[in-house]
């Protein structure tokens, strides 16, 4: 008299498809189940994106799916004894990186500190500076305006002798 054996694992079988329902084939399935006596088994879609992974112990398993393109899908599954559970697994395309590479220097105007406290304040306008200005004409009048903590007109007060001096003199109004 022979005695039937009996089988007491599970599989599971399934399906991968895109969001429009189109089928992924060649796509990576990883079962893995937790705990000390890890149990771990990896197949590949066939070209109808099905896939089966047969002679699973009874337990809780993270199902993985992963294709070139797409996200990775992770969800838990239940596999019972002598039970073929069927999973259908979307993929959600892969969120495109991008990388922008920025590159120059900030203007030396605006990156000088204002000191409040003082009601003077200097700066230097450098050469770069007056190359990338966006001034109505080059006057002098009109770069000197650019420095922290300038406003209003300058008005140019050409040959004025002011405590004997000579030359111009720029007065803020």
């Amino acid at each position: 008299m022979a005695a039937s054996a009996q089988n007491f694992r599970g599989s599971l079988a399934g399906v991968v498809q895109d969001s429009s329902g189109k089928r992924v084939p060649s796509a990576t399935v990883v079962v893995q189940s937790a705990g000390a006596q890890s149990i771990r088994r990896e197949t590949r879609s066939d070209g109808s994106g099905e896939f089966r992974v047969e002679e699973l112990l009874p337990g809780t398993y993270t199902l993985t799916v992963t294709a070139p393109g797409f996200a990775a899908a992770k969800r838990d599954v239940s596999i019972a004894v002598t039970t073929s559970l069927t999973a259908t697994v979307t993929l959600k395309p892969a969120g495109q990186l991008q990388t922008v590479i920025v590159q120059g220097e900030a203007s030396s105007i605006a990156t000088r500190p204002v000191d409040p406290a003082n009601t003077v304040q200097g700066g230097v306008i450098s050469e770069q500076d007056l190359k990338i200005l966006p001034l109505a004409s080059r006057s002098f009048a009109n770069i000197s305006g650019a420095g922290h903590g300038a406003g209003g007109a300058l008005r140019s007060h050409q040959g004025a002798n002011h405590r004997g001096g000579r030359g111009g003199e720029l007065r803020a109004e």
